[in-house]
């Protein structure tokens, strides 16, 4: 009997020893002398082994919302379908992972911190999508790059100054031997004069203006220049180019339309016609009626908004609920994915709740709004224009 006794207390030593579990401060395994200051010390003996925590779907994990409450305040699982770590606040869960941002180097756009992301090549965008315009002037004929061009001799009469007489444009005087000569018929004569003779009357001149007449010195003749600004025909004055939107407009001329650069202008506003009762946990939220949608791709009907580009967005609105007081969250959902979450708690009376997220989408990309009510049996929404609507927009095409 003795022998049976101590084989036993031999047998669960070994066992202890095997299994590495020590209790002073903690539990210990891997390790016989477990910090002290942790309830559980793990390590890897030979560093070639980790630790798995539970890894559980996104619908999995939202699921279990129901049983979860402050007294769960740290749980933490691993969400597959988002590759990210979640943890329970005691209300909702929030995502361990770091805060991302867009970062363009060279051509090339990426989310930083996501290993797994998708980079986009921007060189097929290069140089389009750009109101910069260079205007070109070739003998009458004037142009804009990426527009039309003008021929400003029929735009009046045939000359560039817009009147009818050819002789009051801009003249030159030039020498040719001893012939000066004054351009658009302002005349000539012969400067003989080389300063070593002993006639006055042929020295070198000069040219003046007084009025509208031009006067040539020493018997150069004159003539009447009427076009000085300052005359009453406003047809024949400088003129200017202007450019709004796309129409550009030369004063005193036409207005041509420039072909737009990529899309313009895209925004939506909808808002819930009537007051509806829910009885689920989850809806989506259907605005009902468009107050506008500029290029047409809001669906009153799914209530979802479909991305015309690749780009970021704008949506903002707000919610009123009757909810009895129980927790309710906003969810904002693009192409199949939650991408914004926000939790509320909400009076016994009608709540307002806003919203609002910028959002990366891309072309084809479905958003829609999704309302949440922990251990609701049945909730109101409060339709109404100014109680609730969601309004988006385009905020810059990538």
């Amino acid at each position: 009997m003795g022998k049976a006794i101590n084989r036993i207390v031999l047998i669960a030593c070994f066992t202890l020893s095997a299994l590495h579990l020590f209790a002073q401060s903690g539990v210990g395994i891997g390790t016989s002398n477990p910090n002290p200051n942790a309830a559980l010390d793990i390590k890897s003996v030979a560093n070639n082994k980790g630790i798995l925590i539970p890894r559980l779907t996104s619908a999995q994990r939202l699921a279990m919302d129901i049983s979860l409450s402050i007294l769960e305040n740290g749980l933490l699982v691993y969400d597959s379908d988002l590759n990210a770590f979640y943890y329970w606040n005691g209300s909702a869960w929030n995502s361990t992972t770091v805060i991302q941002d867009l970062q363009l180097v060279g051509n090339t756009l990426s989310i930083t911190n996501n290993g797994s992301a998708t980079n986009i090549d921007l060189a097929p965008f290069s140089g389009t999508n750009t109101d910069e315009q260079t205007l070109s002037l070739t003998g009458t004929n004037l142009a804009i790059t990426g527009g039309n061009a003008v021929d400003l001799v029929s735009l009046q009469d045939g000359v560039i100054d817009a009147d009818a007489n050819p002789t009051n444009e801009l003249q030159t005087i030039s020498k040719s031997g001893t012939t000066v000569s004054l351009s658009n018929g302002g005349g000539s004569f012969v400067d003989d004069d080389t300063d070593a003779d002993a006639n006055p009357t042929n020295e070198l001149q000069t040219i003046s203006k007084a009025g509208t007449t031009v006067t040539l010195s020493n018997g150069g003749g004159s003539f009447v220049d009427d076009d000085t600004d300052a005359d009453a025909d406003p047809t024949n004055e400088i003129q200017t180019m202007s450019i709004a939107g796309t129409a550009l407009t030369i004063s005193s001329g036409n207005t041509v339309t420039l072909p737009p650069a990529g899309i313009a202008k895209e925004a939506f506003k909808a808002y819930l016609g009537k007051t509806v009762i829910i009885n689920a946990l989850a809806t989506a939220v259907l605005f009902d009626i468009k107050l506008y949608d500029i290029n047409g791709n809001y669906d009153n009907g799914a209530g979802t908004y479909t991305a015309p580009v690749n780009g970021i967005y704008h949506f903002n609105g707000l919610i009123s609920v009757n909810t009895g007081s129980l927790p309710t969250r906003v969810i904002i959902s693009a192409g199949g994915v939650n991408v914004y979450d926000k939790q509320i708690y909400p009076g016994n009376s009608n709540e307002s709740v806003g919203f609002a997220s910028d959002i990366l989408l891309n072309k084809g990309d479905a958003v829609g709004i999704i309302l949440f009510v922990t251990d609701a049996k049945s909730f109101d929404i409060i339709g109404g224009r100014e109680l609730t609507h969601v309004a988006g927009r385009l905020v810059t095409e990538l």
